[in-house]
């Protein structure tokens, strides 16, 4: 899951932490790729149980990090070597990332207002 979300984030350039709940949520309700994630609607939010812990352990890695203008998570210098250097082939990346692809218009809206928000807090 993790070295997914690695690529996700890469493919990404920058996402928030509300887009990827949001991505991951609509790649399984509507391309019906699994990451293996709880997901929980309320309201309208959508809570994706596990991603926190999963973010906590590649910001920890040094692998990813939030950038302090937009509070938007990207691959650090370190995340992108260890990703090049990986020789593992993770089963189904090229769909998941064309998918990520297809679905990032309906992402960038989430994506701008925590921009949005991150600004007028500052």
């Amino acid at each position: 899951r993790k070295l997914i979300l690695l690529n996700i984030v890469k493919s990404c350039g920058e996402i928030s932490e509300k887009g990827i709940s949001l991505l991951i949520s609509l790649l399984k309700d509507e391309k019906n790729i699994d990451l293996h994630y709880t997901i929980y609607k309320l309201g309208g939010r959508t809570i994706v149980k596990e991603l926190q812990e999963d973010l906590k352990a590649l910001l920890y890695l040094g692998l990813i990090e939030v950038n302090p203008k937009n509070k938007k998570l990207r691959l650090t210098s370190s995340g992108q070597e260890f990703l090049s250097s990986l020789s593992v082939q993770i089963e189904k990346i090229d769909e998941i990332l064309s998918a990520v692809e297809e679905l990032k218009p309906r992402i960038l809206p989430i994506d701008e207002e925590v921009s949005l928000l991150a600004v007028t807090k500052r």
